[in-house]
């Protein structure tokens, strides 16, 4: 995943919030098939540049969290926010994948999730878990942040709506299975706002 805003910039007056996706190292490589991002531009997948990618990652398996440390990564989160001075108000922690929704004050994007990166990162303490890079979208108006937040509660990893921790995660069932590197996802129908270009959203069920 790669930068897509101008990183180095504070939190611009009339932004409202800031969306940000990062996944799990190894899940998801440059060249992947389901369309990937560089330089801030949503690619088709390039099978020559994930064989690249594959041979670079030798054989190291993707990181997967487990439902503990998926945990353990959205407390790291809400308490990493606290302690910044970060307003987070929706989050969604899956086995590969997390979103968030947050206002950062005058820190620029690329502070505000190294900051958060890294104590995730911290509280987990299994050395690197993280794809280099990330996709942020920013956030202008209530109609955009609401786009999101509904895209957010399609995921059984949806945490945070609204800034209110939920009870229950939400449920999204299942609509069809892809297999893919070996690991076996399940498809979701809906595509983000932000990278609706990406053949496939899915979710990894195991290995």
């Amino acid at each position: 995943m790669a930068e897509h805003s101008n990183y180095h910039d504070p939190m611009q007056p009339h932004l409202l919030a800031t969306m940000i996706t990062t996944t799990s190292y190894g899940s998801w490589l440059p060249g992947d098939l389901r369309g990937y991002v560089e330089n801030g531009i949503t690619l088709p997948g390039d099978p020559s540049r994930l064989a690249l990618a594959r041979r670079r990652m030798g054989d190291g398996a993707p990181v997967l969290f487990d439902p503990h440390q998926q945990r353990q990564l959205f407390e790291a989160l809400c308490d990493a926010a606290e302690e910044f001075h970060y307003q987070l108000t929706d989050a969604s922690v899956e086995s590969w994948r997390l979103r968030w929704i947050v206002r950062h004050g005058f820190d620029s994007v690329v502070k505000m999730v190294g900051r958060l990166k890294n104590r995730m990162r911290q509280r987990l303490g299994i050395g690197r878990i993280w794809t280099e890079g990330y996709y942020d979208s920013l956030l202008f108006d209530p109609a955009a942040i609401e786009s999101r937040r509904r895209y957010f509660r399609q995921y059984a990893g949806c945490r945070m709506s609204d800034g209110l921790r939920l009870q229950t995660e939400g449920i999204k069932p299942p609509r069809r299975v892809a297999v893919f590197r070996g690991l076996t996802r399940r498809a979701t129908p809906d595509r983000c706002p932000e990278c609706g270009t990406v053949p496939l959203e899915t979710e990894i069920l195991s290995n």
